[in-house]
């Protein structure tokens, strides 16, 4: 335990760490800043008044607001709306990816039964209606993606950089400082890569923590939510845009309201950070130059960005690797949606994060037995 101390005390007080984490806030603030969108600041500024609820009731509350440009044009994009869910039929959208890429089999049976079960959401939604929650109305798409396809990722990409820097860096230490041999010529001293193994992967979620906590309370800071934080995120004025099945309603898994999807969305990227955290670990045991496996960990993830689909084609390994670390990273702007048609179970990017550390946890423990045994010289 006091290894681990010391080497999570060497770890936050680098000049170089500490230099990134700053960094990190002042881009992370500049983004905040580029995107202002003052008519959604005024939904938020008027939800406590109307609700978050769409019907007559909100029509009235509506009425009622001090009259304004976007009074104006609240009214006229919430007066009279219908909820989207009304007949909205999932399973069309399963038989429309069947039928673009030409899906057969198991692939076929999996993609039209994973959009059966999305109907039943579809159906839930119709009776809890959610889709006539209000979001920030004809300003939804734009601060939804602000939000969830903007900082939330940047954030994400800012956790993955930090822990496997970190990890393989401080994995290197002793060959960069040419101390591997002293260090490492007992049993005792090899034990240490386990220290390393804890310091950084704690050191490295608590700071992702840290800046999601800096950064979502600067945004909301500049951004109100007003009561819009109990609005669900599967509202009638979100959607996704589609290449196949078209512009299309954002349905989650779950009943999540803003919220709870901002908490869901950090909760998944820590485990996204905890896999390549043990991945860098693993690379670091076998590459004791850091940056070189910096750049082989790049690599390996480039080349399963590029192997499905375009080399593999719609085959079951595609989709396998589709619940890659990598893949679920660049689908964050989809969690806990259906993820459309790069993926074919529910709940992806929970089941690729499991499986992911699955995989990665005996390869770590494997390779931390084989560092042990063999012979630096």
């Amino acid at each position: 335990m006091n290894i681990v101390k010391h080497e999570h005390k060497k770890i936050i007080t680098s000049p170089s760490l500490i230099g990134f984490v700053i960094t990190c806030i002042l881009l992370n603030i500049l983004l905040v800043f580029s995107a202002r969108n003052s008519y959604a600041d005024y939904i938020a500024e008027v939800s406590y008044k109307t609700g978050v609820r769409m019907g007559a009731e909100f029509d009235r509350q509506v009425e009622n607001l001090t009259p304004s440009e976007y009074s104006v044009w609240l009214q006229m994009q919430t007066e009279g709306i219908t909820d989207v869910f009304d007949d909205y039929n999932a399973k069309l959208i399963g038989e429309a990816y069947v039928n673009a890429f030409n899906l057969y089999g198991i692939i076929a049976n999996l993609m039209v039964d994973k959009y059966e079960r999305l109907q039943t959401v579809v159906e839930r939604n119709t009776k809890t209606g959610v889709g006539m929650d209000l979001y920030f109305a004809g300003a939804t798409y734009d601060r939804h993606t602000q939000l969830f396809r903007v900082i939330m990722t940047v954030l994400l990409f800012e956790g993955i950089l930090l822990i496997s820097l970190t990890m393989l860096l401080s994995l290197g230490h002793e060959f960069n400082t040419k101390t591997e041999f002293t260090v490492y010529a007992t049993k005792t001293g090899r034990r240490v890569n386990r220290a390393k193994l804890i310091s950084c992967i704690l050191t490295g979620l608590l700071i992702y923590i840290f800046l999601s906590i800096v950064t979502l309370l600067f945004f909301f800071l500049i951004n109100p939510l007003g009561a819009i934080g109990g609005s669900s995120v599967s509202s009638g004025f979100n959607y996704v845009h589609d290449l196949v099945a078209g512009v299309r309603p954002f349905i989650t898994w779950f009943d999540l309201n803003v919220i709870g999807y901002v908490i869901a969305t950090v909760c998944a990227s820590a485990g996204v950070i905890l896999c390549f955290g043990i991945l860098s670990y693993i690379t670091g045991l076998w590459i004791r130059n850091g940056y070189i496996g910096f750049l082989i960990i790049a690599l390996i993830n480039f080349a399963i960005f590029v192997l499905p689909f375009t080399i593999l084609g719609t085959t079951l390994p595609t989709y396998f690797l589709t619940l890659s670390p990598i893949w679920i990273v660049l689908q964050q702007g989809v969690w806990f949606t259906d993820g459309g048609s790069n993926v074919l179970l529910p709940h992806f990017e929970i089941v690729g994060i499991i499986a992911s550390l699955v995989i990665l946890a005996p390869i770590a423990t494997l390779s931390s037995s084989r560092f042990k045994r063999k012979n630096l010289v």
